[in-house]
């Protein structure tokens, strides 16, 4: 199984997202959907290819969106 890392940046996105998501719609909500992330973000990493090619930010970076939320990764 492949793993990822997150960027610093990406880090903070992702409490902001569980901040966000518990103000909104509570603490339960929100590990559901941080979970959810974490399972797609896997999945990513062990298929980098089905994420779209975004040759104007990096030879090498695809986005994939989760949800509402878009992941831009670097391979």
């Amino acid at each position: 199984m492949a793993s990822y890392k997150l960027s610093e940046l990406a880090e903070d996105d992702l409490r902001l997202i569980a901040i966000k998501t518990i103000e909104a719609w509570g603490h339960s909500q929100a590990e559901a959907y941080i979970l959810l992330l974490h399972e797609a973000l896997i999945k990513i990493a062990n298929a980098p290819d089905i994420g779209k090619r975004r040759p104007e930010l990096s030879d090498n970076a695809r986005s994939f969106p989760i949800q509402k939320h878009m992941v831009y990764c670097v391979f």
